[in-house]
């Protein structure tokens, strides 16, 4: 059992290293497989990413000569539950040594004298143990690439460090009622099941778990009256808040929880709903089946309007805009290391073309919510500033009334998003 998650996590983790998504990865590895047992593999796999700056830095510490590629994985895995401690260290080590003779008879050996070393100098490796400036001890300490520290330190410099804190560890798991009146109802039943969970003050559907449980877990009532949403993320809603009768356009809609907040918030809106990806499409109407009966759906690269759109103009559009996801790292944890720096200028390209693209179809008067999962100034105040810029018809309104304003820093409660609701002159 110990053996087999240990080597599928060193499989997923090696696709990574070479430069697969941790999605693509997890679905090539696991196929169609439903067995239990792969939730320790997705949990050791995550860990051995989200602490993969750190683990790099301890085996080139402990070993001179280097280790070998093909070993390499394995024994990421291995150092990141050791210093977890959730694994009887004789048992990770006894399968490890096993795992890496049958990987090459010489490396058996190698990863017992490399654990033995790693748990007499124990001190010596833990993450807080390394510099926190410099490019390899920073990246051991916090446990993030140099120029990710860079910038969230630039740009957040009273909150820096509890923000990369945060970024490695296991995301927060956020409830959404479906109807505001439901709520008490759903606080109840996870009550009763012994499910801690608390309401969240100024979002009048939201429920924090303070600790994640599998949606199956979950009481009947609860899976019926509600869905699976990051608290940040449903901000998007409110700030849009979608009136009687609008006509509203997702630009961006896969994986699909925005648009159905979106309905659920005002079931007589007329929604479409964009993805460029058929894919993603798919799965957003087989995860929300709804969608399919009350939206009109296309797949369709949203800046070439005259491929889908009718020449009415839209009441609201909301542009959840592909981006670095730093605001998301918690979930995605390959990306810290595999997006790069240089990146950003390509994604920045594209969002100020989805935002040129999408502002003619606004109807004067209407507005926009342009909103991303990042971090980054560049691509959040950046891009809608120099959008102003070029557009003085529009208003960006920055703050109202139950609203702190356009950032949402990551919490123990929620993700990183940016929200910019602009509307339109007459």
């Amino acid at each position: 059992m110990l053996a087999g998650a240990l080597a599928c996590a060193a499989l997923i983790v090696g696709r990574v290293i070479a430069g697969a998504n941790v999605r693509e990865a997890w679905r090539e590895v696991r196929g169609a497989d439903n067995d239990p047992g792969w939730t320790r593999v997705q949990d050791f796999a995550w860990s051995t990413l989200r602490d993969y700056g750190w683990g790099d830095a301890v085996l080139s510490g402990l070993s001179q000569c280097g280790v070998p590629r093909q070993l390499r994985p394995l024994l990421l895995v291995a150092v990141t539950e050791w210093r977890k401690g959730r694994v009887a260290q004789h048992a990770l080590v006894h399968e490890t040594v096993a795992l890496a003779k049958a990987l090459n008879p010489r490396w058996g050996g190698f990863a017992n004298a490399l654990l033995r070393r790693l748990d007499q100098e124990r001190a010596r490796w833990r993450p807080e143990a390394f510099p926190s400036e410099g490019e390899e001890g920073g990246q051991a300490h916090w446990r993030h690439p140099k120029w990710w520290i860079e910038r969230v330190r630039r740009d957040f410099p009273n909150q820096w460090q509890e923000i990369l804190a945060l970024g490695n560890d296991h995301p927060p798991m956020g409830l959404r009622v479906r109807r505001v009146e439901e709520r008490d109802r759903v606080l109840g039943e996870l009550a009763k099941a012994g499910i801690a969970a608390e309401a969240v003050a100024q979002l009048p559907d939201a429920i924090w778990l303070p600790k994640a449980v599998a949606w199956q877990a979950l009481p009947q009532t609860v899976r019926t009256h509600a869905v699976i949403q990051d608290i940040g993320a449903q901000w998007a809603a409110h700030w849009l808040n979608p009136q009687p009768g609008e006509r509203i356009l997702d630009a961006c809609a896969a994986p699909g929880g925005k648009a159905l907040h979106l309905l659920d918030r005002e079931p007589t809106i007329k929604l479409t709903a964009l993805d460029q990806s058929p894919e993603r499409l798919a799965e957003m109407t087989q995860r929300f089946p709804e969608l399919r009966q009350q939206a009109a759906i296309f797949a369709a690269d949203a800046t070439m309007t005259e491929t889908w759109w009718d020449g009415r103009p839209f009441d609201a559009v909301l542009v959840d805009a592909p981006c670095s996801a730093s605001g998301v790292v918690r979930r995605h944890p390959d990306i810290k290391w595999l997006r790069r720096e240089a990146d950003l200028a390509g994604f920045v390209k594209t969002q100020e073309r989805l935002l040129e693209s999408l502002w003619p179809l606004v109807k004067p008067g209407g507005r926009l919510l342009y909103a991303t999962c990042s971090l980054f100034a560049e691509e959040d105040e950046g891009v809608v500033r120099r959008f102003l810029a070029a557009h003085p018809e529009g208003k960006w309104l920055r703050e109202r009334e139950g609203f702190a304003g356009p950032r949402v820093v990551p919490t123990r409660q929620n993700d990183g998003f940016f929200y910019a609701l602009l509307v339109k002159g007459h």
